[in-house]
């Protein structure tokens, strides 16, 4: 399998797919490959792997001292200070409020169900009895969609709607599914029961409170570190980091390796420091909210803009198209900022390499300073922005006009939902309206992902049989499918049609 194929595997993480997957994502040959080394490789790692799961299956939840720190260092505190400052029980109720991130979906079944025993037999921690709920995909672990399980837990700061607006939940477990784009400043304190690699992530954890509109006066970041290892693992991701960025100016590597990370060693440094910072209890990463190029979401870039425009608004407006300006950066380059109509692109054109990068957030990263950043501009840097600008209005034009082509826009089907599609059109539900069978179809031929894949294979089994159909429009109702609508072609325009609004040359250190 090649490396998508391998990708798409995992996530179905089913031997019966290997063929579609083969034809849909593509194989390379085994010729070029030492077979017999990587067969012992694989069944090395696989025991290996095994007797890790044996030892894991052996830790219960009541053996789990980090469980156990959780609910009397964390849960306890913060009900505590809540009761103690509490002048009525709505502030109360507010100020007992956590939100728990973890990394992994597992963790978060692993906490939810130590939780839910510990509320439920301890009378100090009546108050968060049926007031937990978890959040780690599109629905909770009780059914509750993701939407409700946000509206319980932060009504206000969320703008519940009508019907939705009861405050039920006072205690939210997730993943970073909800660290970034959601308001939930109903809320005062934030576990992260484990760290991400990259510790900018706790920066975007940090800001679901730590937001415009919140009634407390102070949050509450508390984290979990290991610190007695923590050295130690420091060092080993020193290591890992070195590796991938060995290989990444040799072979090239396009993908994380890590997590969060690049795919260079050059930020390692100040992630180090950082993280040593937050385990000495200084705060200034998260009241910073992560200065650094590598720290910024779509929303910080979003809240920096804003600020901009509220402060210099005018000046900005006043600006001619084609401005351009020019600082001293850590990658050397030309950034971009183009119209066509109403639709706005962003390119960054390396110095040091062909490819030029279309991803907005790498865009903005490569260009992230402040007012305080020295204007560089030297005449030949100035020079060589037409060639730079010449490149990118080309790869954008190229991109226009790859959209021009309904033919471009189709949706990539995966063959096993073309099979089930045509599974319920072969066995419709006795009663069934044309109109409704042909949105369900319609709803199942669309370019879903390997796990929505997953749960349309277990649905429709091994057998075809009038069964299996109605176990998949179950399923495609359970999962609320809709039919996929391929956006409308653009019209084709004329390269002098892609405007430059503004660039900013970016110089080497």
């Amino acid at each position: 399998l090649n490396a998508e194929a391998i990708s798409e595997w995992r996530q179905v993480d089913s031997d019966e797919a290997i063929d579609e997957i083969m034809a849909a994502s593509g194989a390379e040959s085994a010729r070029g490959f030492d077979t017999k080394r990587l067969r012992e490789d694989v069944g090395n790692d696989r025991d290996l792997l095994a007797g890790l799961a044996e030892r894991a299956a052996s830790v219960s939840r009541d053996q789990d001292p980090k469980l156990k720190r959780l609910v009397e260092k964390g849960i306890k505190s913060v009900l505590r200070s809540a009761r103690r400052e509490a002048r009525n029980e709505d502030e109360f109720r507010s100020k007992r409020k956590i939100l728990i991130f973890t990394y992994y979906a597992d963790t978060v079944d692993w906490i939810v169900q130590y939780l839910q025993e510990r509320f439920d037999r301890d009378p100090a921690l009546k108050p968060y009895r049926g007031r937990l709920v978890s959040v780690a995909g599109e629905e909770t672990d009780l059914g509750i969609p993701r939407k409700e399980a946000v509206f319980g837990f932060a009504p206000r700061s969320s703008e519940a709607p009508p019907g939705l607006d009861d405050d039920q939940f006072d205690v939210m477990v997730t993943t970073d599914v909800l660290a970034e784009g959601m308001n939930l400043q109903d809320c005062r304190n934030i576990i992260n029961y484990d760290l991400p690699w990259n510790p900018m992530r706790l920066v975007q954890r940090h800001g679901r409170i730590d937001r415009i509109g919140s009634r407390h006066e102070d949050v509450y970041i508390w984290c979990f570190f290991p610190d007695q290892r923590l050295e130690e693992l420091l060092k080993l991701e020193s290591r890992i980091r070195r590796k991938v960025a060995q290989a990444a100016a040799t072979v090239g590597v396009e993908h994380e390796v890590i997590p969060g990370a690049a795919t260079s060693d050059l930020v390692f440094t100040e992630t180090v420091e950082e993280i040593e910072r937050l385990r000495n209890e200084d705060s200034t990463l998260l009241e910073k909210a992560g200065e650094r190029s590598g720290a910024q979401s779509g929303e910080a870039y979003r809240q920096e803009l804003r600020k901009g425009l509220e402060k210099y608004g005018k000046r900005i407006e006043g600006l001619p198209w084609g401005s351009g300006s020019g600082f001293v950066g850590p990658r050397a380059g030309h950034f971009f900022c183009a119209r066509i109509g109403d639709r706005v692109f962003l390119r960054f054109v390396p110095v040091e390499t062909e490819v030029i990068i279309r991803d907005s957030l790498s865009c903005l990263r490569a260009i992230s300073c402040t007012e305080s950043t020295a204007r560089v501009l030297a005449d030949a840097t100035k020079e060589v922005a037409y060639d730079a600008w010449s490149r990118a209005r080309v790869d954008i034009f190229n991109e226009w006009q790859f959209l021009t082509d309904p033919a471009n826009l189709q949706p990539r089907v995966r063959p096993l939902l073309r099979r089930a599609a045509e599974l319920v059109r072969k066995y419709p539900a006795a009663g069934i309206l044309q109109n409704d069978l042909d949105r369900i179809v319609d709803s199942i031929e669309a370019p879903w992902g390997a796990r929505i894949e997953n749960q349309i294979r277990e649905a429709m089994g091994e057998a075809a049989s009038p069964e299996a159909a109605a176990r998949i429009v179950e399923a495609v109702n359970r999962l609320g499918l809709q039919p996929f609508a391929a956006p409308d072609p653009l019209p084709p325009i004329h390269q002098e049609e892609v405007t430059l609004v503004c660039w900013i040359a970016i110089v080497d250190q």
